[in-house]
Order: C-alpha cells, then sequence, then structure tokens
C-alpha cells in the first residue's frame, strides 16, 4: 500500500501541438503522485508549469476527470480500463508505458514486523504468526541493483528504511524460490512486463504471499 495517494489525470493538448502531430491523439493519460496532481489542476498555467508547454489543462468532467487511489496497482488498474474504454468508442489516447520490467521480492528482518506499514498491510493476526517477512518491487533493472540502490547511502534513493530492514547479502535476501512458485502457482509472468502490468503483479505477489502466510509489503 503506498503512503501517497496516487492520481490517474487525463491532459489535453494544445491545438499548435496537435496541429505539429496530426496523429497524435487529442488527450494523454498520466499517473502521477498526487500532490502533482493537485497542483497541476489549479489552473492552466501550474499545468504547462507541471507537465510541459504542450498540455493546454486537465479534464475535469465526470469519469474522465482525476481520479485518486491509494495504491500504483489500482491507479493502474483503473488507467488500462478508461483506455480500453475510449478505445472501445472509436477514440484514442496516448499514454507511456514502458516495456522491460520484471517484479522482484526481497526477504527483510524479522524487526520489520515492527514498521507501522507492514502492520497495517498485513494486520496484527499475520504480524504476529509469520515467520517470513517480504518487500516486492518492480523494476526495469537488474533486482540486485534495486536492491543496492536503497542501502546505498550515496544514493539519491538510498532509504534508512531499507538500510536497517532488508537483509543481508542480496544472495540472502533475493527470493527467486518464491518468484518461481508463484509464477507456476498463478500462471502469470514477472519478466518483460510493461510498467503498469509489473505495479499490479506486484499486488498479486502481495496476495499470494499472505495467502501462503508471509507478511508482505509494497509501496
Amino acid at each position: 500500500m503506498s503512503s501517497e495517494q496516487i492520481a490517474v489525470i487525463p491532459l489535453s493538448y494544445k491545438d499548435r501541438y496537435l496541429d505539429r502531430n496530426p496523429s497524435s491523439p487529442k488527450r494523454r493519460i498520466k499517473v502521477v503522485l498526487a500532490a502533482k496532481a493537485e497542483e497541476a489542476v489549479q489552473s492552466r498555467q501550474h499545468t504547462q508549469d507541471v507537465f510541459g508547454k504542450r498540455y493546454k489543462r486537465v479534464l475535469q468532467s465526470g469519469e474522465d476527470g482525476p481520479q485518486f487511489f491509494d495504491g500504483y496497482h489500482e491507479a493502474y488498474r483503473h488507467a488500462l480500463n478508461r483506455i480500453e474504454h475510449v478505445r472501445a468508442w472509436g477514440g484514442d489516447i496516448a499514454f507511456d508505458d514502458p516495456d522491460g520490467h520484471q517484479v522482484y521480492i526481497i526477504e527483510l528482518s524479522a524487526s520489520v514486523r515492527e514498521f507501522k506499514k507492514m502492520v497495517k498491510s498485513n494486520g496484527p493476526e499475520l504480524i504476529n504468526t509469520a515467520d517470513t517477512f517480504c518487500y516486492m518491487g518492480q523494476t526495469s533493472k537488474a533486482a540486485e541493483d534495486r536492491y543496492i540502490q536503497p542501502r546505498d547511502p550515496d544514493d539519491r534513493k538510498s532509504s534508512e528504511w531499507g538500510l536497517e530492514y532488508f537483509k543481508a547479502p542480496f544472495e540472502a535476501a533475493y527470493r527467486s524460490d518464491l518468484i518461481d512458485e508463484f509464477k507456476v502457482t498463478s500462471g502469470q509472468s514477472v519478466h518483460d512486463l510493461r510498467k503498469s502490468e509489473a505495479h499490479i503483479v506486484e499486488a498479486d505477489v502481495a496476495l499470494w504471499l499472505r495467502s501462503i502466510g508471509i507478511a508482505a509489503y509494497f509501496k
């Protein structure tokens, strides 16, 4: 579960951008942090400042307006559903959804049972009975690179959370066995995914881990 709300927002392009790009859809949908979306909603100028001069404004009508969610997986599910709906009615909408992503699982130390977000995500019963605790994420990099980042004090993406709770070394923390078991059990792929798919599968992996008695956390 994400600590910040995530927004799905539709943006319209300026006419001169469409004139220069006649094959482009007239709208683009983005998945962003809620604070960024709210800043862009304030005025046309804010929209351009936040997302670039090619955009006119954030569309705000009904179901086509900004929608807010508690996690990336929910936001991406909504975005994909909106795109499917628009295209089913003969329209089109641009959406950045790069491929080459994978889902990975890192085992955490037992002390993470004191981490409030872990408790909130799993509930006290599982926290008290689980003997394995895991973090799952999605990345376009190698799993080891994503393991190193939050543990490297010199990396801008380092975190006390990673330093405190990630088991060490990487070979002891990386649970490829659980990834393989999930693939066999669910029939779902965890490699070569689009970014949207990876965020959705990430949540599916967490649900599966909890179903077999493993406490799981993802952002």
